[in-house]
């Protein structure tokens, strides 16, 4: 499939004038791709993204643990025969991580939103699929103030035939309270979402079914139930 083609991902750490501090790179001959990173409470930094070569069948979910310096302390996959990726990862309240990508080796559909959490040496505690019979990814997770997390994405197995944003929360146990589709006619993603300091939510994506007729950048302010705010 990817015969010829090596990508690596690519850690670099900066001063805080920008001066470069290392520059890492991970991944080995195949195909290596880091889509979220975050400092961890040790001063270390927690990596997320997908690889070829790592794992088996397509691409896997791919989790690395950094020190200080950049160097490899562990690093993990999962997934199945199919294609498996991983876009957003924080670190929670108990040391451990929780992370959001999709996948197609699991669940009913294609595609479905996959949040997986992790102990502190990335051990697998528990995983979840969710969404329908067509198509769903997990494009950003945090943790929330009751230890739930909050996930921000898109999905067509749900509202109209085009994408739409799709926001969902879940308890500590990883089950689901509540989701939200927001969008219109046409196409519409939510890329980022994070917990405001009054409880409510704030998510960041693009549509083209408000505005002008090209994609226009969109940014949501929801209260505790998923409800949009006035």
């Amino acid at each position: 499939m990817l015969s010829g083609i090596s990508w690596d991902a690519w850690i670099l750490k900066l001063s805080k004038n920008g001066d470069l501090e290392f520059d890492k790179m991970f991944g080995g001959k195949g195909y290596g791709i880091a889509k979220s990173i975050q400092q961890t409470t040790d001063l270390g930094y927690i990596v997320t993204g997908y690889t070829w070569l790592k794992g088996g069948g397509d691409f896997d979910a791919w989790i690395f643990k950094l020190n200080n310096n950049g160097s490899l302390e562990w690093e993990k996959t999962f997934g199945g025969n199919k294609d498996d990726r991983l876009y957003s990862i924080q670190q929670t309240t108990d040391l451990g991580y929780i992370v959001a990508g999709y996948t197609d080796s699991k669940g009913a559909g294609d595609d479905g939103a996959w949040i997986l959490k992790l102990d502190t040496k990335g051990k697998l505690e528990w995983d979840k699929t969710f969404g329908g019979t067509k198509w769903g990814k997990a494009t950003s997770i945090q943790q929330t103030k009751d230890l739930g997390y909050i996930v921000a994405g898109f999905t067509n197995s749900k509202g109209a035939e085009k994408d739409n944003g799709w926001i969902f929360k879940l308890n500590s146990k990883g089950d689901l309270q509540w989701e939200k589709i927001y969008g219109g006619s046409k196409n519409g993603k939510a890329n980022s979402i994070l917990q405001t300091a009054e409880g409510k939510y704030v998510l960041a994506g693009y549509t083209n079914s408000k505005g002008m007729e090209e994609y226009d950048v969109w940014i949501l302010k929801l209260d505790e139930k998923g409800e949009l705010c006035e």
